[in-house]
């Protein structure tokens, strides 16, 4: 081996164990914090929701102004669209999501589902906005 190509395998093997520290940690940052989920309809938000201290489980329907719909349920850490009246029911497949930076989307009813992850020293309980 060329002394190149050995500073070469040394930068490719920095650059790996970096990626793989950097989410170790990432993924240790998160588990500190609640899962608050973000339900928007047309890029509104229509309500928010603490996933971690959710008591007991809910169920929202969400109804477009061209009478079309969702039907969301929210338990503790996960939620989902149980329900669509949209052709091709890819947010129903989607399935439960629980972690933060997880979305459903529904385009023909714009709506989209995210989780974010909030300080668990945070205030933020179910609000309607």
């Amino acid at each position: 081996m060329k002394k190149g190509d050995k500073i070469i395998f040394l930068f490719i093997l920095i650059i790996t164990l970096g990626g793989f520290l950097g989410s170790y940690f990432y993924k240790n940052l998160i588990n500190g914090k609640d899962k608050i989920a973000v339900i928007k309809e047309n890029g509104k938000v229509i309500k928010r929701i603490n996933l971690t201290k959710l008591k007991e489980n809910e169920e929202l329907i969400v109804s477009t102004e061209d009478k079309h719909y969702n039907k969301i349920i929210i338990k503790k850490d996960a939620i989902y669209i149980s329900e669509a009246d949209c052709p091709d029911q890819i947010c129903v497949k989607t399935g439960a999501i629980s972690k933060p930076g997880d979305t459903v989307v529904c385009l023909p009813n714009k709506l989209i589902i995210a989780i974010e992850g909030e300080d668990v020293n945070s205030e933020v309980d179910s609000t309607t906005y």
